[in-house]
């Protein structure tokens, strides 16, 4: 009976130092992503971006939609690689992209980091959050 107590002590410590230490520090909206990560952003942290003119602006959507104002390229989310040509070749240069409500820009952002892109934005909710906030798109 012993045993089990100390076997049972010792799955409640590692459940208890796992939870504890599975929870990853996540970056403010004012942090620039790591090199490994793409950031997500709400539609009110993306307009001040857009409005430094910094940011190069895609939308990954398809089948092709209206475009946020200011969008920059338009590619789909699973041809990233086949149009790499037409992104920024400084790897640096802040990306956010967009789809309709975020899934596909989750599956771009991803490929841009797996390409060596450190700045990269998924605009989280999509164009449907951006419009539902108030921010226009193109007519």
């Amino acid at each position: 009976m012993r045993i089990k107590r100390i076997g049972l002590g010792i799955i409640i410590a590692i459940i208890i130092a796992g939870l504890s230490g599975g929870c990853a520090k996540t970056q403010s909206s004012t942090e620039t992503p790591s090199s490994n990560a793409y950031k997500n952003v709400t539609p009110k942290e993306l307009k001040p971006m857009l409005d430094d003119k910094g940011l190069f602006l895609v939308d990954v959507h398809i089948p092709e939609q209206k475009h946020i104002v200011g969008t920059d390229l338009v590619v789909p989310y699973n041809e990233i690689e086949r149009n790499i040509d037409k992104f920024p070749s400084d790897k640096s240069t802040k990306i956010a992209l967009y789809c309709r409500s975020g899934g596909m820009s989750v599956e771009a952002a991803r490929k841009l980091i797996e390409l060596g892109y450190e700045n990269v934005f998924n605009l989280a909710g999509g164009a449907g959050a951006w419009t539902a906030a108030g921010y226009p798109v193109e007519q």
